[in-house]
């Protein structure tokens, strides 16, 4: 859940086993993300590799230095926060795109 002055809004991974349990209980705003179409933000055709990961997320392709799905999860729900919070998908992507993957992980 995001608390913000300008943002009350849950985001939720739709695809969790125990999502519809957590958005009946959520008592502002909710926003999905996940593989599976009925999620507000739609993640698709992912290729991961040893060095960096792609995905479409609704329309727009992304690519992170960030590997593995959860990963992809993770840079899924930044993207909905800072959208939610006013930045244009135009500004968010390249930092998406330049998030350091930290040695070992």
């Amino acid at each position: 859940m995001v608390k913000d002055s300008k943002l009350d809004l849950h985001i939720f991974n739709g695809d969790d086993d125990y999502a519809k349990l957590m958005i009946n209980n959520a008592n502002s705003k909710v926003v999905t993300y996940g593989l599976k179409e009925s999620n507000n933000f739609v993640i698709s055709k992912c290729n991961l590799t040893r060095k960096d990961s792609e995905f479409i997320l609704n329309s727009m392709p992304i690519k992170t230095n960030l590997i593995s799905l959860f990963n992809i999860f993770n840079v899924t729900a930044c993207f909905i926060v800072l959208k939610y919070l006013g930045f244009h998908s135009s500004k968010i992507k390249p930092l998406l795109e330049d998030l350091p993957a930290i040695k070992g992980r």
